[in-house]
Formats: structure tokens, sequence, C-alpha cells
């Protein structure tokens, strides 16, 4: 298991490689300079990105992809919520860090999309068998082929990018120049923070059915942030921890839900495939030959549609779930006092004004 930002940083703050060095380790990422904690909190998730990509090279597998893809997102989060921290971070590279991130996307889906379907085989009987194993066949082919783009169009641009990126972090370690009214990292994250959980409520209220698709996935993308924002100062703020693990218990519900959704798209262009290739066979078989009765009908037993018609039903029943898992948390009010408890730790964040002089 991969360490969480803060245990990473351990509670000395000692900066990793390429890091800026803090004029006070014992000091609170709370209490630092904007620019300075930034820096902080971004090289250890860059760290964390480096650790993941070495086990990706040598030997991928689905938790390594998680893990890098992980601390490229927190990376990249970091990033957007203090611009400020950053002036030096070309428009250039955070479009390539961005492009790097999103050419993941299809290795992670096809390994996903895979687990789930071997995981259903179960629910597979009778005539369905045949098309389930037809769609486990194209699944692998395709998860085959995102890990051969992966590793020669994806991985070998990212050590280039994080050596750039490292040569950000390092215009952060001269503080001398720093205004000392700049406000603290506390007090900016609380900002955002105030912002995100106003946007997360509003798209949570709004999610009453299975075709509020944009609020749902608006929902997901909220609730990462936050949890970005969080981790790296959950050590050192209190009730941010039972926070992060409700946030967590929803993202997993969101994520869940997009990755059917995702599914069910690509289920919809392969019995587009299924029913040509069966067309096509069948076209054949009556051109180049006169077959019996017994021969036509052994060939129109290997029908396909049957098994992903039935892969369909059980990616509409996945879907039912989570949307009734998600109205409970909703009936129970369990969402509403998350967004309160958000809103709360906004607040105290935004009190947080410790001067920078001295």
């Amino acid at each position: 298991m991969t360490e969480t930002t803060e245990q990473a940083m351990g509670t000395s703050l000692r900066p990793t490689r390429g890091a800026p060095r803090s004029n006070s380790p014992l000091r609170s990422l709370l209490s630092m300079p904007v620019p300075q904690a930034a820096a902080i909190i971004a090289s250890v998730q860059i760290d964390k990105a480096h650790e993941a990509y070495g086990r990706l090279s040598k030997n991928p597998s689905p938790e390594a992809l998680h893990d890098f893809r992980v601390g490229m997102r927190q990376l990249r989060s970091t990033f957007t919520a203090y611009p400020e921290a950053f002036p030096s971070l070309p428009k250039k590279l955070r479009k390539r860090l961005r492009s790097l991130a999103r050419d993941t996307n299809q290795a992670r889906d096809a390994d996903v999309q895979l687990g789930w379907l071997l995981s259903s085989e179960r629910q597979m009987r009778g005539e369905a068998r045949l098309g389930y194993r037809w769609l486990v066949r194209q699944l692998e082919l395709r998860a085959a082929e995102a890990h051969r783009v992966l590793r020669v169009d994806v991985l070998e641009d990212y050590l280039t990018l994080e050596q750039q990126t490292r040569a950000v972090l390092a215009h952060n370690e001269n503080l001398d120049s720093l205004d000392s009214e700049m406000d603290s990292l506390g007090h900016l994250c609380g900002e955002h923070l105030e912002e995100l959980a106003s946007e997360l409520t509003y798209h949570l209220r709004h999610i009453e059915t299975r075709e509020d698709e944009d609020q749902l996935h608006a929902a997901r993308l909220c609730g990462k942030r936050i949890r970005y924002l969080l981790t790296p100062l959950r050590a050192e703020l209190k009730g941010s921890e039972s926070v992060i693990r409700r946030l967590q218990r929803l993202q997993d519900l969101l994520g869940d839900y997009h990755d059917v959704q995702v599914f069910g798209d690509r289920l919809r262009r392969l019995i587009k495939k299924a029913a040509l290739e069966q067309s096509e066979r069948l076209l054949e078989l009556m051109l180049n030959a006169a077959p019996d009765a017994r021969t036509l009908g052994r060939e129109r037993k290997q029908d396909l549609i049957t098994g992903i018609l039935a892969v369909a039903r059980v990616v509409a029943k996945r879907k039912e779930k989570l949307l009734q898992q998600l109205g409970q948390l909703q009936a129970n009010g369990a969402q509403d006092q998350l967004s309160h408890d958000i809103a709360m730790l906004a607040a105290g964040l935004q009190g947080h004004s410790e001067t920078l002089a001295g």
C-alpha cells in the first residue's frame, strides 16, 4: 500500500527530492506561505507518481496504474488550486501533464471493464455464455492494446515532464522575496474549499434520476477536488479525517456509476461489431454453399447478441443499485451533513491568518 500524502511528509514536513527547503521544518503546512507549502505538497505528490511509474514500467498492473494516475491527478489539482504559488509553471507544461493523464484513460477503463465483466461470469448461463466469452475476448484485446500504447506513447514522456515539473518547484526555494502579508496556505485553502462546498451541494441536490448524468459527473469531479485539497492537511486539520472518509464513500459510488456509464457506451459499440460479424458469417455461408438444415441451425446457434444483452441487463441492475444507494445518502441527510461539515472546515481554515512576517 502506498503512503498517503501527509504520511509521506511526516511530522517534520521534510521536503523530498526537488522540493523547496523550509526555513522552519517543524512549521505547520497551514501556516506556511502558499508558495512554500504548495511546493512541498506538490513535491510529495510527484514523488508518489514517480514511485508508481517505476512499478508500472517494470511490472504493469491495474494497481500500479491506479497509483500513478492518482499521483498525477493530485499534482495537477495542487497546481490548479494554488496558481499563485507556481508563477513559473508554463502553460505548455500544464497542458502536457493534463494530456498525459488523459492518455492513461484507455488502459484504466479497459482494466476496470474487463475486471467487472469477469466478476459477472456466474450470472451468464445457457445461450448467453457464447456472447459473454466473445465480449471477454474483445476487452482482453483492447486492454492489451491500451497497455501497449501506455508503454510506448505515455510512459516515455513522463520522465521529461517530471524533470520539468521539479524545475518549477525549485523556483519556490528562495522565500526571501515573499510578501510578509501573503496569505497562508490554510487561509487560501479555506477560500477554495468554501467555493467547492457550495458547488458540491448544488450538484448533489440536483441528482434525482439516471438522466441527471451531468450532475453526477460534476459532483464526482467536485468531490475529488475537495479530497485532494484536504488530504495533505488531514494530519493537522481536525475533523478532516471524517470528511475525507465520507467523501471517499461518495466518490466510490459516483465513480462506479460513471464506470458503468462508460461500459454501457462500450457495449453499444461492441454489439454493432458482433451483429456485423454474425451477419457476414451467415452471408458467406449462404453464398458459398447450400447448407442443410442442421448446418444452418448450428450456425444460427452461434449467437453473440444474446450474451451481450445479458451483460447489458446486469449493467442496468448495477446502475439501479448505485442510484438507490445515492438516494439513501440523500434521504438520511448524509449528503447535507457532509456539505455542512465541509463548509465548517472551510470557515475554520479562512480564520487561519497567522502572520508570515519574521
